[in-house]
């Protein structure tokens, strides 16, 4: 039986090393080569949609379906579209009374982004996504309890929110009916007695209204507000929660970058590294459709402009890159001094497709 000596382990030692090596090594260069495709086909397709909107604009006479080079344009647009469509179908809807939660109680943030764009955003950090959240049930509890107490009183009496969301000492403002204030009440949506303590020793003069478990656990103390709503603290924080899992999800846009590496790793030409920057080539030249498309539907929240936003925008850059492609084919006629043809032709200065 032949024995392995420790030369024979340390040699296959340096054989797995080195193998490991030339791997990372490989890794790297794909990298490097596929984002640079990404980024300069990214880039390109940004500046040919730019020129198409020109000419669309100017009413220059765009291509039909049937002429040549349009067919992976018509591909690539619907397929867009299509992952747009799943993206925004995979998102539940959010009831309006915890927009309405969201937005008054992060005025700030609520301008830039939605509550689902929010949740989503904080969902890799969960202590700051139970803030959020926290904040939401808050003022949420607030609007109904407002709402339940309106309903209570003698006509033409009311009650308002305070006008500020992070007003001290009170949340609810209860006026007669010449408009004049005649109380202030707490809103505390909390599910243990603590909170409404701490706020008896720094308000006393100010009762709270509270949650029904918190209403059980200090029955007939003075803290609490002779009126309490009917609100049960589990509801309020199942609910909330509940509408954060609805429009949180991962997004399907790194589905789609997977999908189009697959199908050129199955059916594109050349070596492995050669077709997996061809797929940082295919998903760049498709990003800026991609991005105005989510903008459009973010801001109106209509599926179908989005939609529509994916395919004419992909196939504006379309338009540009035919155009783009002509101008600089003429311009190499003109250099050799021969006359340019007349026909659509697809060549890229770079290399690309």
């Amino acid at each position: 039986m032949k024995k392995h000596s420790a030369t024979d382990e340390s040699s296959d030692g340096h054989h797995w090393a080195g193998t490991l090596a030339g791997l990372a090594r490989r890794a790297g260069s794909i990298v490097l080569r596929g984002g640079y495709r990404f980024g300069k086909a990214g880039l390109t397709s940004t500046i040919d949609l730019g020129t198409g909107v020109v000419r669309a604009v100017k009413g220059k006479r765009g291509r039909k379906v049937g002429e040549p080079g349009t067919r992976q344009d018509a591909a690539e647009a619907t397929a867009v579209s299509a992952l747009l469509t799943a993206e925004f179908l995979q998102q539940g809807s959010v009831p309006e009374e915890i927009e309405s939660a969201y937005a008054s109680t992060y005025p700030g943030l609520a301008a830039d982004e939605s509550f689902a764009e929010a949740v989503n955003r904080l969902d890799g950090d969960p202590a700051a996504l139970e803030g959020l959240l926290s904040g939401i049930k808050g003022k949420l509890f607030e609007q109904r309890a407002a709402a339940e107490l309106a309903a209570d009183l003698p006509d033409g009496e009311s009650v308002q929110l305070a006008a500020s969301a992070t007003q001290p000492g009170h949340d609810l403002e209860h006026f007669d009916a010449d408009g004049e204030l005649i109380g202030l009440l707490q809103a505390k949506a909390v599910a243990t007695p603590e909170a409404v303590l701490d706020h008896l020793a720094r308000h006393p003069d100010i009762p709270v209204i509270t949650t029904g478990e918190v209403q059980q656990a200090l029955a007939g103390h003075p803290a609490l507000a002779t009126w309490q709503p009917q609100i049960l603290h589990v509801e309020l924080s199942q609910e909330v929660s509940d509408a954060a899992v609805e429009v949180a999800g991962p997004s399907l846009l790194p589905f789609g970058a997977t999908t189009v590496v697959a199908i050129r790793l199955a059916t594109g030409d050349g070596s492995i590294d050669d077709r997996l920057c061809d797929a940082g080539e295919d998903i760049g030249r498709n990003f800026p459709a991609i991005m105005v498309a989510s903008a459009v539907g973010t801001v109106t929240g209509t599926i179908w402009l989005a939609i529509t936003v994916a395919w004419g925008t992909r196939w504006l850059i379309g338009e540009g890159t035919v155009y783009r492609q002509q101008v600089w084919e003429s311009l190499k006629q003109k250099l050799r001094g021969t006359p340019a043809p007349i026909h659509d032709i697809r060549l890229d200065p770079g290399g690309a497709r």
